[in-house]
C-alpha cells in the first residue's frame, strides 16, 4: 500500500479510530495485523450496500491469491461532511472464485 493510500484509509475511518489509534501509522499496523486479507486480495468488488436497523453496511468481496473468498463488512456512520468507516468484520463467502 502506498503512503498516500494509507492516509486515505485512515482519513476514511471514524473519529473513534482517531482516538484509539492516534495516527495513520498505528492504524495501518492494526489493519496489517487484523485485516491482512484486505491487503493481499488479488481482486476486490464492492457489493450492494444495505441498512440493518440503524447501521449502514457496505460489503466488499475479496478474492485471495489462493482463490478463497471473503467478504469485508464495513459499517458506516454519517458524520458532518460525509460517511466514515465505523468498523469492519471479515466473513466467509458462499461465492466460489473462478
Amino acid at each position: 500500500m502506498s503512503a498516500i493510500r494509507n492516509v486515505c484509509v485512515y482519513c476514511g475511518s471514524s473519529d473513534g479510530d482517531d482516538a484509539r489509534f492516534g495516527d495513520a501509522a498505528t492504524f495501518l499496523l492494526m489493519v496489517r495485523n487484523a485485516y491482512a486479507a484486505l491487503l493481499v486480495a488479488r481482486y476486490t468488488e464492492f457489493l450492494d450496500g444495505t441498512q440493518v436497523d440503524s447501521m449502514v453496511i457496505q460489503p466488499l468481496r475479496l478474492v485471495a491469491p489462493d482463490n478463497s473468498v471473503l467478504v469485508a463488512l464495513y459499517t458506516l456512520e454519517k458524520l458532518p461532511g460525509g460517511w466514515r468507516i465505523n468498523g469492519c468484520r471479515l466473513a466467509p463467502s458462499t461465492v466460489q472464485a473462478a
